[in-house]
Parts: structure tokens; sequence; C-alpha cells
């Protein structure tokens, strides 16, 4: 589903001990200093540059200010948060004409079933075991033909027909009474005019990506809010499993988050929302490894790879990954996620073990 941005506020400090790297703006030699004497910022600053001839560190640290490092208690997922049906029901089928109803009976013991009601009007409601909860109005494919491929750089402009703060509201008051566990997710958004609707779809028209017979034509006033949320755990944003596991769905961006919904001059058009994960606290802290080993572990992995490429990593943020063990029960751990280019332009996906810094393979 499509995903959102967790507001990020940063570390500032300097580095445990300058590696290939200058940490912060302060080089720091503590060679035999150990671990128990290291401060959080030196673990985490506020950004890192340097690294060696093959890959370069250029970037922001995306760490949450009151994270704290030698405090933070491994999780154990010990199930999902189901989205409540019968407060579906109540919410957005009773009274509706409804002209035509979906069941898919689940195949899982535990799981809920999948409905799906179509209106006469053509909106959509639908709740999924798996899929969670989704409202759609046909008047959302206006503004999903062409979106923003990132939330970074978008602005937050308020328009005449609500803030987006309001707005943001409305949705937690949506997701309140289906029994959504609100209070665990972090919610953000960005507003997209029609003037900027309208010109990325004539970039779309100009790159082969839509045919003229896509155009929406009069953008006048078809302004909208993209709201969007991300499970958090102890103070880190939560991928979800399906994002992990394959370099293509990997790229975080709104587009990937738990929650997503559209706010038009009309009002809501389109919610999203994924099953949460349930989290339990282990009696087990995280031992971390400071961010310039971690560094160092990114730089061998490029050391090994035979190529006359240059890389730089641009991004570098620390997440929870959710994944499947091999007795397919869910787990998670701390990991930092990077997004590293190439000198040829593309853009490569990289998740390495917060702990062990060992690099995550994704397929």
């Amino acid at each position: 589903m499509i995903a959102a941005l967790c507001a990020v506020v940063l570390f500032t400090g300097c580095g445990k001990k300058n590696t290939s790297g200058q940490i912060s703006n302060e080089t720091v030699n503590i060679e035999n200093e150990s671990a128990s004497d290291t401060t959080e910022e030196e673990f985490f600053p506020a950004s890192y540059t340097g690294g060696s001839d093959i890959v370069k560190f250029d970037c922001t640290l995306e760490v949450p200010a009151e994270f704290d490092p030698k405090n933070f208690y491994l999780p154990e997922i010990t199930g999902m948060q189901y989205i409540d049906s019968d407060a579906v029901y109540r919410n957005y089928v009773e009274g509706e004409e409804i002209k035509e109803t979906y069941n898919y009976p689940s195949e899982k013991e535990g799981v809920p079933d999948d409905n799906v009601y179509i209106f006469n009007d053509d909106r959509t409601v639908s709740v999924s075991g798996v899929d969670g909860f989704g409202y759609y109005d046909p008047e959302v494919s206006r503004y999903r033909q062409v979106m923003r491929a990132t939330e970074r750089g978008a602005s937050q402009e308020d328009f005449e027909f609500g803030t987006g703060e309001s707005c943001v509201e409305q949705v937690k008051e949506a997701l309140k009474n289906i029994s959504y566990p609100v209070d665990e997710f972090e919610f953000s958004w960005f507003s997209l005019s029609g003037e900027e609707h309208e010109k990325l779809e004539q970039e779309a028209l100009r790159n082969g990506v839509i045919g003229e017979e896509n155009l929406q034509g009069d953008w006048t006033g078809k302004d909208e809010y993209e709201i969007y949320a991300w499970q958090i755990y102890d103070g880190l944003p939560v991928f979800p499993q399906w994002m992990t596991t394959s370099l293509t769905r990997a790229v975080e961006s709104y587009q990937k988050a738990q929650v997503s919904a559209v706010f038009t001059s009309n009002g809501m058009v389109n919610l999203d929302a994924d099953p949460p994960y349930i989290f339990e606290k282990t009696d087990k802290t995280a031992d971390f490894l400071s961010f310039s080993e971690i560094a160092k572990a990114v730089e061998e992995r490029y050391k090994k790879i035979l190529t006359d490429s240059t890389y730089t990593v641009n991004r570098a943020k620390l997440a929870v990954r959710v994944y499947i063990d091999e007795n397919q029960k869910y787990k998670a751990e701390p990991v930092w996620y990077f997004e590293v280019a190439d000198n040829n332009g593309g853009t490569e996906i990289l998740l390495f073990n917060a702990e062990s810094g060992k690099e995550i393979f994704l397929n």
C-alpha cells in the first residue's frame, strides 16, 4: 500500500573514532575507549562523510532525537492486530445502498475473513485479516494516477477546505472508530495543489508513463493532502515484512507506509490501513555497533565487488525490520537502511543488521 513519512529529528555530536569517515564537525581519537564509555551522540552522530575510493558517505543519520541506543529492548512479535470487521460494517457499510458483496473465508485459523462491499456509487469498502482496511472513492483515481515518488521536498501548504493537521486528526478519528491503535503510529502529511498535479501529469506524459488518453483535464481547484503513518516501536519506524524481502519493494517512501489517506475538498476519498504488528519488549537490550563500524562494513561490502563504478551513500536510517524466520514466525531486528547512488544514475538499497553489521540480502 502507499506509504508515509516519519518526521525525523537528528542527533548532534561527534564520532566515536575517525576511521575512514569524518563524523559531525569534530574528529575525536578514542581508539582505546571502551564501548561502555561511548556516548549516544558518538554512536549515532548527526552526519557522516568519508569512505573509500569505491564508496563514499555523504549522509545525515536519520535517528530520532529521543532514541537511546543503550536502552533499546529488542522486540518480540506475538501476532497481528486485526481490524474490527463489525466496527467497519457499522461505520462504513450500514445504511449504504450496496450493489455487490463478496466474502472470502480465511484459510488460516484465527485470521478474519475477507469482506468487500461495493456501493451503488462505486465507492468500495474492504476489510481483511491479511490486507487490513480499505475505503476507496472513485475520485481518488484522478490523484493517484500521477504521484510524487517521494515525500522529500514536498510542500505543506494548507488549503481552504481544511488544514493538513485537521485532516490528519480526521484520519486518526476514522481509524479509532475501527479500533485501530493510532497511538502506536507516527503520522505526517504533505500537500499537492492542482497545479502541482498538472505538472506531474505533463512530466509523466513526456516520459511515456501515461498517454494522451490518460490526461485528467482541468486541475483547477483539485488540491489534496497525502496523509501517511508508520508504526513505531520504541522510537524507531517499523518496516513491514513485505518491504524487506525484495529490492523492488525496499525503497522507503510514503507509498510504503502502513497507513495512507487522501483528503480533497470532498473529504476523505481514500483510506488504507494494514494490520499492525503486536510488539512486546523482551528483557534483552540491543548491543548496537557504532555507526563508524557499520560504515566500515558497508565499505568492505563494496571492496568485494569487481566493478569500475563508484558509489555514494546518501541516506542512512535506523529502523526495525520485520521478517519471517525459518520456522515461519514473525521476527524483528534493528537495521540500518541505506540508499546508495552509483555514478551511472542507479540507486541501490542496502540493509545491515545494526548489532552484527551483517548485510541482509534482498532478492
